[in-house]
């Protein structure tokens, strides 16, 4: 579908925004600090929880709140 990645895409997307000096956010303040844990999720789904539609709106959740809503559950989402 036009203007959506696939979960793969957004694996490596990610994984690059984490791992790249290009891209930065302030990691000290609650903003940023979501913005450094979703990437961290999303970005490393082979130790953290798998890339799902179930993983996804949770995160989506997580970024425009602040309340993390992922569980143990979701690691064998």
């Amino acid at each position: 579908m036009q203007g959506e990645l696939s979960l793969e895409a957004l694996d490596a997307v990610c994984f690059v925004l984490e791992s790249s000096d290009g891209f930065a956010w302030d990691g000290d303040t609650d903003d940023g600090e979501r913005v450094s844990r979703a990437l961290f999720w999303l970005g490393t789904p082979e130790v953290n929880y798998p890339l799902s539609n179930r993983v996804l709106r949770k995160v989506r959740h997580y970024l425009v709140t602040g309340d993390n809503q992922l569980t143990s559950e979701d690691l064998t989402a």
